[in-house]
């Protein structure tokens, strides 16, 4: 919740650690999802140049700026304030201080992903069938034949419909989304579409969320590639992209149907406009070809496909449906991209905690081991009892460990490269794990067995067993940062006050009443600060390996 993601498979926190691609819808995860009508223009101006500034005014009355009102006010299922598709509610504020003619609804065809089309059938008051429609411009304009031009329709040629391509692609350019409108005397039905007369179109602007442009910078640092997958316009997503740093080629979707290189292709491309859900399933499993890991994020019911595809997926918390977010791993409570970018650094920073907690645990389990077969080999008496391995186990590893755990992270997780999935949890750790095991053991069997020779066996073993404290309880440090120094990386209170914790309530337990209980005697001060500079001796070992490693690496 405080990166504001809510996880719903726990197996997805620790395959974040492994993504390479970020498959990102457009509208609402980059952009801010306010639309505002920036752009309006009927076909009254069709003879006129290209004119990104020819929005007309409520007063700029006609009847074809009536047919334009007329389509947003009553093709749309919003209601003010704020209730309903951005895109609707950014129409109907336009049109909320004009006077529209009253309009009775009886029949809808509501908007989906495959027809890309909303028509609704009605009555006007003086008892006229009429019907609007509202579409993708291109994708109508090759089915429309008429258009209206003040008070009469006249045929749509093929040299107006270029001049109208070309003002939608103009407005492209400059990431304003731009939707066609029509409307037809005739009724609409579920199985035709009626002749539609094109009265205009309506550019929106969805500005993108300002902290986008990091998380795209944050990704590259990385190593991760960022793909929008959009059903706008080709210009508009390029014209986005522009604005928040995304860098690659973009293509359309029925380019890259088409083309025989669709492998090659995906290397370098990082836009895809004009796609459907159902087409980003298909996108999803050629990423998962070139053996990408795959985040796909989607909001709609179609999208739930794509997100059972890919390796993670993450659906929308505000606008994403019911059916999308049980199909997702995550659930973005704010639909946001840069909290995708915080969940990975996130999901990076448990997976290396793990690795933490593992590696500690099995190196000073190991050196109990060691100390124990070793002792039976050379003939000595066992240098722990089985109550002080207990209670070494449950008190003194346990509780740094858990907080181990939780460390915050060292800064610098979102600039490694991402993990291979295939890989063992255990790499360069084995070799750490046997040499602390190994050091740990040697110079405990050594201060077991010099004591030996002169103290009481009781002596001996509480040495041994004090020593191991002091030494698990300093090295823990090292083991939380591969080559950073201890005191470079974030301070973790909670290990901290645990490390205090365990050290006084072993030193207490040495000096009170209940020492007996645990085969300990007490121990003078000489031998404690021995055991103290055992434990600092090997953490100054391993902060000096670490050094000399990150310098011979550099």
């Amino acid at each position: 919740f405080s990166q504001k993601a809510l996880v719903r498979r726990l197996r997805s926190i620790e395959s974040l650690g492994a993504t390479t691609v970020i498959c990102t819808d457009k509208t609402g995860t980059l952009t801010q999802n306010k639309m505002t009508v920036t752009q309006l223009r009927t076909t009254d101006l069709l003879e006129s140049d290209i004119d990104s500034n020819a929005i007309w005014s409520p007063h700029s009355w006609s009847p074809t700026y009536t047919r334009l009102c007329e389509v947003m006010n009553y093709c749309n299922n919003a209601t003010l304030p704020n209730v309903g598709d951005p895109t609707e509610i950014a129409l109907l504020a336009f049109v909320a201080q004009i006077a529209i003619g009253g309009f009775v609804r009886y029949n809808e065809i509501p908007f989906n992903s495959q027809s890309k089309y909303m028509i609704v059938s009605g009555l006007q008051w003086w008892n006229q069938h009429i019907s609007y429609i509202k579409w993708s411009l291109e994708y109508m304009l090759e089915l429309c034949q008429w258009y209206q031009q003040k008070d009469i329709v006249i045929p749509l040629t093929a040299k107006e419909k270029d001049r109208i391509l070309a003002q939608n692609n103009h407005y492209a350019t400059q990431a304003i989304r731009v939707l066609g409108c029509w409307y037809s005397l005739n009724t609409a039905s579920s199985d035709s579409i009626p002749q539609f007369i094109f009265v205009g179109m309506v550019g929106m602007i969805d500005p993108p969320r300002p902290e986008v442009s990091k998380a795209i910078q944050d990704c590259y640092w990385a190593w991760m590639k960022v793909i929008m997958i959009t059903g706008d316009h080709l210009a508009t997503a390029q014209a986005i992209a522009y604005q928040i740093g995304l860098k690659g080629n973009a293509i359309q979707w029925i380019d890259f149907q088409q083309s025989s290189s669709q492998l090659d292709i995906l290397k370098d491309t990082t836009i895809f406009a004009r796609v459907s859900p159902e087409q980003k399933v298909i996108i999803c499993e050629w990423l998962q070809k070139l053996g990408h890991h795959v985040v796909m994020t989607g909001d709609g019911v179609n999208d739930a496909a794509a997100l059972k595809a890919a390796d993670i997926g993450f659906s929308m918390g505000i606008t994403g449906t019911q059916v999308t977010k049980d199909a997702s791993d995550i659930v973005l409570l704010d639909d946001n991209f840069a909290t995708i970018v915080a969940t990975i650094a996130q999901g990076r920073t448990v997976y290396d905690n793990i690795k933490k907690f593992i590696v500690f645990m099995l190196a000073v389990n190991f050196d109990e081991m060691i100390r124990v077969v070793v002792s039976f080999i050379i003939g000595i008496p066992v240098p722990m009892t089985a109550i002080q391995i207990l209670r070494i186990n449950l008190v003194t590893d346990s509780f740094p460990a858990l907080w181990l755990g939780f460390d915050r992270g060292d800064g610098d997780v979102m600039s490694q490269k991402p993990r291979d999935p295939k890989q063992g949890i255990l790499q360069w750790q084995r070799f750490i794990i046997i040499i602390a095991s190994i050091l740990a053991s040697a110079l405990g069997i050594g201060l077991f067995i010099y004591n030996l020779q002169t103290e009481w066996l009781e002596i001996a073993r509480t040495v041994s067993v004090t020593a191991a404290v002091f030494f698990e309880m300093m090295v823990i440090y090292s083991f939380r940062h591969p080559t950073k120094q201890a005191w470079q990386l974030p301070t973790n209170r909670f290990l901290n006050w645990s490390v205090i914790g365990v050290l006084c309530f072993h030193t207490l337990t040495l000096y009170m009443p209940w020492w007996k209980y645990f085969d300990f005697v007490p121990l003078s001060w000489e031998d404690l600060w021995l055991c103290f500079m055992t434990g600092m001796i090997w953490w100054i070992v391993f902060e000096w390996w670490k050094w000399i490693k990150k310098k011979t690496s550099n």
